[in-house]
C-alpha cells in the first residue's frame, strides 16, 4: 500500500520531501530521516514556529513505515519485501524528547515481530529453491534416460548437486549430451564429474570403463552401451 506524504510541519522553515515511491526507496528514506532531525531539533528550539509535539511524532511514525516497507531489486527482476531494521548514527541527530518514548517501545516491537517473519520467509524461499533445484536434477535425468545414447537428441545438462552447471565457470567441464562424450573423457575429468554429483570413488579406484558407467548413470541415461 503506497505511503501518504508526510503532512507539512508547523515550521514552514522545513522541506516536507515529496510523496515515497511504491515500494520506497533509499532516497526516501534518507529524505524522512533528514526531515525527522530537522523537526526535532525545531521543536527543542525556541523558534516562535517551531514543531510540535504532533509534528514530532508523525515524523518518526512516517520514517518507520517507510523502513518497514522497504524492498529490493533481485537479479532476475522480480520484487520480495524486505523487512530489515538499518543501524544508523548521525552526529547531530537531536535525541527523540522523553513523550514519545511508549511510542518508540511499540514501534520498536513491531520490528522485531517483522524480522521474525523476514527469518520465516527467507527459509520458506529456500525451501522452495532446494525443492526447485531437486526438480530440475530429476527432470534432466528422466528426459536423458529417454534420448537413448544421445546421438540423436543431445542429454541434457544434469546440474551438480549444489545446482551448479558443471559446464559453466568454475568448472568449464566438457558437456555430457551423449555416450560419446561421456567416452571421451579421461580419468581426471570423470573424477571431477563424479565428485560433483556426490558420486563416492577414490581416484585410482576402478579403470576408466567403471567411471564412464557410473557417470552415464548419474545423469539418468540407462544405455548399456557403455
Amino acid at each position: 500500500m503506497p505511503i501518504q506524504r508526510l503532512q507539512r510541519p508547523r515550521d514552514h522553515r522545513i522541506h516536507v520531501p515529496r510523496t515515497p515511491q511504491d515500494p520506497p526507496t533509499l532516497d526516501d528514506l534518507a529524505r524522512a530521516l533528514e526531515v525527522k532531525t530537522k523537526v526535532l531539533s525545531s521543536y527543542q528550539s525556541t523558534y516562535h514556529r517551531k514543531c510540535t509535539q504532533d509534528d514530532v511524532g508523525r515524523a518518526m511514525v512516517y520514517e518507520h513505515r517507510l523502513l518497514n516497507a522497504m524492498t529490493i531489486e533481485e537479479n532476475n527482476g522480480s520484487r520480495k519485501l524486505v523487512l530489515t531494521v538499518i543501524l544508523y548514527s548521525f552526529s547531530q541527530e537531536a535525541l527523540a524528547p522523553a513523550w514519545f518514548a511508549p511510542v518508540q517501545v511499540q514501534l520498536n516491537a513491531i520490528q522485531q515481530q517483522l524480522a521474525g517473519i523476514e527469518e520465516e520467509l527467507l527459509a520458506v524461499e529456500e525451501g522452495l529453491d532446494n525443492v526447485a533445484q531437486s526438480a530440475g536434477k530429476c527432470c534432466a535425468e528422466a528426459t536423458n534416460a529417454l534420448n537413448d545414447t544421445g546421438e540423436l537428441v543431445p542429454w541434457i545438462i544434469v546440474p551438480f548437486s549444489d545446482g551448479r552447471n558443471p559446464t559453466e565457470e568454475p568448472f568449464s567441464l566438457p558437456a555430457l549430451t551423449s555416450t560419446s562424450a561421456i567416452e571421451r573423457l579421461d580419468v581426471d575429468t570423470c573424477n571431477e564429474y563424479l565428485e560433483g554429483y556426490g558420486v563416492d570413488i577414490l581416484p585410482g579406484d576402478g579403470d576408466l570403463k567403471e567411471r564412464h558407467r557410473l557417470l552415464q548413470d548419474a545423469i539418468g541415461c540407462r544405455v548399456s552401451r557403455l
